[in-house]
């Protein structure tokens, strides 16, 4: 969750393994050769470390993105058989609380992949994790708060509550 370019990262571990992808990269020929990063990857992913180390209050941060899913949840579970859940990352990649969301489908006419395309066709367009798969559910549907901005997570619950309000049976 450094937030750098999706073209640059850091390796970090162990010095065998680190001098044997240093083995790999130019000027040597070997396999990293024709994906050198460029100048500007490496002064966003420096900028990025920088800011993680000295820029960012990670703990406001992760309040501030669960007081978002928050607003979300307490607007959505407003309309019949919706229920919404904040709950912890499960995985290390996109380390962020993650708001899932599941309703009956016999009240609520609209699958997983019908409200997801709703919120992506919409105005503005909104991205929505869905087939959870058993990293969280059976089925349903989740927020991650991760690439949001302060104001989003109102557009992001009065969306999610028109979708679900106009399609009860």
């Amino acid at each position: 969750c450094m937030r750098g370019p999706n073209a640059a990262g850091l390796l970090l571990g162990r010095k065998d393994l680190v001098q044997a992808a240093v083995n790999c990269i130019s000027p040597n020929m070997g396999l990293g050769r024709p994906m050198k990063v460029g100048k500007e990857e490496i002064i966003g992913c420096l900028t990025a470390m920088d800011m993680w180390i000295n820029g960012r209050d990670h703990d406001a941060e992760w309040k501030e993105w669960e007081r978002w899913l928050e607003v979300i949840r307490e607007k959505i579970v407003k309309v019949s058989t919706v229920k919404a859940e904040i709950i912890p990352p499960g995985r290390r990649c996109n380390y962020t609380p993650t708001l899932t969301i599941t309703w009956d489908q016999n009240t609520i006419k609209l699958t997983d992949e019908e409200l997801r395309k709703r919120m992506w066709d919409g105005e503005p367009c909104i991205d929505i994790c869905y087939r959870l798969g058993d990293s969280f559910r059976s089925r349903g549907t989740a927020v991650n708060p991760y690439m949001m901005k302060p104001g989003e997570e109102v557009i992001v619950g009065d969306k999610l509550y028109e979708i679900f309000s106009q399609n009860i049976s």
